[in-house]
């Protein structure tokens, strides 16, 4: 038996989602217009169903709607959720649409619910004209309790309705060649593929009707068009091989959408900013990382997407990794970074300063050598009173001497999270042989064997550290990106080398430009 759809007067259109996970299934309830006024309010509401037991395998789920560009959202208020209560509320702007972002962080905080019901009040910016339907898409993005991401979306269509007058119009499937309804009596019906008119009819005294048609590719877009007894259209818009109980018939096929070289990097963009960690991050930035990804998986799957809408959510997604991990190195002049020169103590003072110390409290040393007019005295008052370095005696901090890689071994591994440090912070027990050129007595073993273990370091292919050589710059970018950042690969495809002494084959070349900036297409300045 096929499926009926239904257009009436008043009527509400539930639409629900493909299921998009075993947990988490999605439906906006539509309002059904014909002719709405330019300033005219009209109510949405959208319901997350939340399987029996869903806490026990759904970890976050985030919800990205994206309203039709002539709809003003004026209010999102959630049905029964108290303020508080782990979930929040973000309305932002897409090319001229409206974006309501709704996240769930940690489910078990909600209180026991099995269905969550947003109410959308949404403003008509132009009058809408009978034919003219309004297209709203969400895009669902969940986390299992296994660290397992995934998402889908839907596109939605609110078909215009009438008083008087119906139009039924049974599925279609992609075998057939026969399209079959019923209408007002006596009248004209039109089918279309987009703009173009490729089936017409006249309904019987009964109001059936029958368009014969060549079959259609599954995804076809179509629409049915007819005339009451008011003269008033009425209009129908089907997918070719949509699926019954509401399930999502995939992709629709369309002329135009996102370029391959344009998906492919949006793409690489997403893949790597879900790859980072946002422990520890204020709660406004983890807002709206969240929302820039959910709306960049939006926009990869959604069929009529451009690429300029895709660049759009490059660059915010750019700016939402800087955030999170920012540049914390620069080169030694525009066009220069000496990737082989040995760091000062000040200079890795410095570098210490920017990926940590930045904030509106100002810092001051106390060792003799540092002057508070030096450039570096700030830096040098961070990492004393954070206890990152320390002083090489008599009051003394050296600031221009060479630092060694024992030295900044020490401190790379002060940089760990506690429970990866070192005995000599927090008790571990030691795991592995150490670099051969490191003894159990030296005074920054377990440090050296902690970054080790920790893959940050791989020694030389002899297997030896060289703890006494002075770090280099290059060194220096390396072991940072891969202790507290999470490496990325975007720079060779995607960034921009500034520093004509820094060759793509370098064996730091990457993790230079992440140091820098410069792994994502930006110019260092």
């Amino acid at each position: 038996m096929k499926r009926i759809l239904l257009v009436c007067l008043c009527m509400v259109l539930a639409l629900p989602a493909g299921v998009f996970a075993q947990d988490v299934t999605g439906s906006l309830i539509q309002p059904g217009v014909y002719n709405a006024k330019k300033g005219q309010t009209l109510n949405y509401s959208f319901e997350i169903n939340l399987k029996e037991g869903y806490q026990k395998r759904l970890k976050s789920f985030n919800l990205s709607l994206m309203m039709d560009p002539n709809l003003e959202v004026k209010s999102v208020k959630p049905r029964d959720l108290k303020t508080g209560q782990a979930w929040r509320i973000n309305q932002s702007s897409l090319n001229g649409k409206d974006v309501i972002n709704f996240a769930v962080d940690e489910v078990n905080q909600l209180p026991k619910v099995q269905k969550i019901v947003l109410d959308i009040t949404v403003l008509v910016k132009k009058d809408i004209k009978g034919s003219g339907s309004l297209k709203n898409t969400y895009v669902l993005y969940f986390a299992d309790r296994e660290g397992k991401e995934s998402s889908d979306q839907k596109e939605l269509i609110t078909t215009p309705s009438k008083e008087k007058g119906k139009l039924i119009v049974e599925d279609l499937s992609s075998k057939e060649n026969v399209l079959r309804g019923q209408g007002p009596k006596n009248t004209k019906i039109l089918l279309y593929r987009g703009d173009k008119v490729i089936g017409e009819t006249y309904s019987s005294a009964k109001g059936d009707f029958e368009i014969v048609i060549n079959p259609q590719v599954p995804g076809t877009r179509l629409r049915v068009q007819a005339l009451d007894e008011n003269k008033q259209v009425l209009s129908r818009d089907l997918v070719v091989d949509q699926k019954s109980q509401g399930q999502d018939p995939g992709p629709v096929l369309v002329e135009k959408g996102l370029s391959m070289e344009k998906s492919q990097k949006l793409k690489d963009f997403l893949d790597y900013s879900k790859s980072l960690s946002l422990k520890g991050q204020s709660l406004e930035k983890v807002n709206r990382f969240k929302a820039y990804t959910a709306m960049g998986d939006y926009i990869l799957v959604k069929s009529s997407a451009k690429d300029e809408e895709a660049d759009q959510v490059i660059g915010q997604l750019i700016e939402a990794i800087k955030e999170i991990q920012p540049a914390f190195m620069k080169g030694k002049s525009q066009k220069t970074f000496a990737p082989d020169d040995s760091m000062t103590r000040a200079e890795v003072a410095s570098v210490l300063y920017q990926l940590k110390g930045q904030g509106a409290n100002p810092y001051f040393s106390n060792f003799k050598d540092v002057k508070q007019e030096d450039w570096y005295a700030e830096a040098v008052g961070f990492v004393e009173g954070a206890n990152l370095m320390t002083g090489t005696g008599k009051n003394r901090f050296e600031p221009k001497r060479k630092i060694t890689k024992g030295e900044f071994a020490a401190i790379m591994a002060k940089l760990l999270p506690e429970e990866e440090r070192p005995s000599s912070f927090v008790q571990i027990p030691r795991q592995g042989d150490n670099f051969k050129d490191v003894k159990e007595n030296y005074w920054a073993y377990d440090p050296i064997l902690t970054i080790k273990n920790r893959g940050i370091v791989q020694g030389d292919q002899n297997g030896l550290f060289h703890p006494q050589k002075t770090m280099s710059r290059a060194e220096c970018s390396t072991m940072l990106i891969r202790g507290i950042y999470s490496p990325s690969p975007l720079g060779k495809q995607y960034g921009t080398n500034p520093y004509k002494d820094l060759k793509a084959n370098h064996w730091a070349y990457n993790s230079i430009l992440q140091a820098t900036g410069n792994d994502m297409g930006t110019s260092e300045k």
